[in-house]
């Protein structure tokens, strides 16, 4: 078989680049992939709704704020936890291994469906969210990888439509959930077993369009190893790569790229040893450890703010008629605005400083949006808008820094093991809050409830930023990322 092309990979795409090379021409073939890959990522966000879930949960199910947050910690292991195996095998394999795997864990709709019907236990139903996670974050990533591979030049646009457009999905499905035949006309909470089996069935379409955007990459693999292939054999030598740091591996890899005339992707294909030879220098790069506790210190209470909307906007000023749905689509919107235009300014001034500024002033939003949380300010549309601009930045702004610093090549890899970092904040924030609500909230009392909890999360905030800083100032600008 071709030198370095996994043979699972292969088996998986044989028929449908087959198809695609005899009807299409390779730009035609690299447009519709990155056209169907940002389609997926439109129909995918349904974890980002979570909270709309949250008042069936309680009424019907009975769920304390404690279970909800068992489940959607659940929910965001599988979303996060999984990608720094999905990557891997993303980088290793091809994408369209992970459109296969979404496949696999995507009846997880239908399980909670059968759970919601028979009043299951919470547990049952944070299984059941655990491979919706993983189904949603296989998908996602799936389309992430494939765009920034297809357009490796333009990493602010390539990485930020297609998280903008998962942005707006999960404003389209909040939206689509108000509809009558989603709703109960005599509770007005929305029908959860409907919504279940739809989504169910979304799924299935979504992943079967990711498989054939994916193959793109896989195609491409077929061009490169049949030409360094024939490229030996008439030379007589085999091509070696050095180890010894980033500028060499990536030097030798453009050297080999640049005898393809006829290739589909710009860059960022590498065989496997590459691959595993750059993924151990970024193992050992001490700033890839701030980026990590950055993370978890950012992405984490703004995780948690997401699936604890309801509950939030319950207590902020006395709950009043603050609709969940409402303040769902203004978080929604305001993030989708968020990622578009941080790409678009991420590639204006298409350097490693712009990233960091931008990712400061997402710091600065989230504390403020905490503060007025802490303090029961009144408007909690403007609370939905600043916490919404800085989860949108925080989000695009993170996989451009880790692709600019090591590169789109490994960035199934490096972005997956960076991802595991919101898991766990979530869940460790997440239980605290849960403990602090039911303590506090439940329990009644003259003090605003949420106080402490987002006293702590502005201080978290706080020490994500110092961290980027100084992974900044200590290591990337010596290295001359400007």
């Amino acid at each position: 078989m071709k030198k370095g092309l996994s043979r699972i990979e292969h088996v998986l795409t044989v028929h449908i680049r087959t198809f695609l090379q005899k009807t299409l021409t390779a730009d035609q073939i690299r447009y519709l992939s990155f056209f169907m890959s940002l389609i997926t990522c439109l129909l995918d966000a349904n974890v980002a709704v979570f909270s709309l879930f949250t008042p069936a949960f309680i009424t019907k199910l009975q769920y304390t704020q404690v279970s909800i947050n068992i489940i959607a910690g659940s929910m965001l292991i599988g979303l996060y936890l999984t990608l720094p195996l999905l990557g891997y095998l993303a980088d290793s394999h091809g994408p369209v291994l992970l459109a296969l795997i979404g496949i696999l864990v995507s009846p997880g709709y239908f399980f909670a469906w059968e759970i919601y019907a028979k009043k299951l236990g919470e547990w049952y139903m944070a299984v059941a969210f655990f491979f919706i996670g993983m189904g949603t974050s296989s998908a996602y990533f799936c389309s992430l990888l494939t765009c920034a591979r297809i357009f490796p030049d333009r990493k602010g646009l390539s990485i930020s439509l297609p998280v903008t457009c998962y942005g707006l999905s999960s404003f389209l499905l909040a939206w689509v959930f108000t509809w009558d035949i989603f709703v109960n006309k005599d509770t007005g909470i929305i029908n959860l077993e409907k919504i279940f089996l739809f989504l169910s069935t979304l799924y299935l379409i979504v992943c079967a369009i990711n498989w054939i955007s994916s193959v793109v990459v896989s195609l491409e693999k077929e061009i490169i190893y049949a030409k360094l292939f024939e490229n030996e054999r008439n030379e007589g030598i085999r091509t070696s790569v050095p180890v010894n740091n980033y500028n060499s591996i990536e030097n030798n890899l453009n050297e080999d790229v640049e005898i393809i005339e006829e290739g589909i992707l710009d860059a960022g294909v590498i065989d496997t040893v590459s691959h595993e030879d750059k993924f151990k220098l970024f193992l050992k790069d001490p700033s890839m450890k701030l980026v990590l506790i950055s993370l978890f210190c950012l992405a984490g209470p703004l995780e948690l703010f997401m699936s604890n909307l309801g509950s939030i906007i319950e207590n902020v000023n006395g709950g009043g008629e603050k609709d969940i749905s409402t303040q769902v689509a203004i978080f929604s919107i305001s993030s989708t605005i968020t990622r578009l235009s941080m790409g678009v300014l991420s590639d204006i001034f298409h350097s490693c400083l712009s990233t960091i500024v931008l990712i400061h002033a997402s710091v600065i939003l989230n504390m403020i949006g905490f503060t007025l949380v802490a303090i029961d300010y009144q408007h909690f549309e403007i609370i939905s808008v600043i916490i919404g601009i800085g989860y949108g930045t925080v989000f695009t702004m993170f996989p451009t820094l880790v692709a600019t610093v090591w590169g789109v090549e490994i960035f199934g890899s490096t972005w997956g093991l960076f991802l595991s970092a919101p898991a766990i904040g979530s869940v460790v924030f997440g239980l605290f809050y849960a403990i602090e609500y039911d303590s506090r909230c439940e329990s009644g009392g003259n003090e605003f409830c949420l106080k402490i909890p987002f006293v702590v999360f502005i201080v978290i905030v706080f020490i994500g930023g110092l961290c980027i800083q100084s992974g900044w100032l200590r290591f990337w600008r010596k290295r001359g990322c400007l």
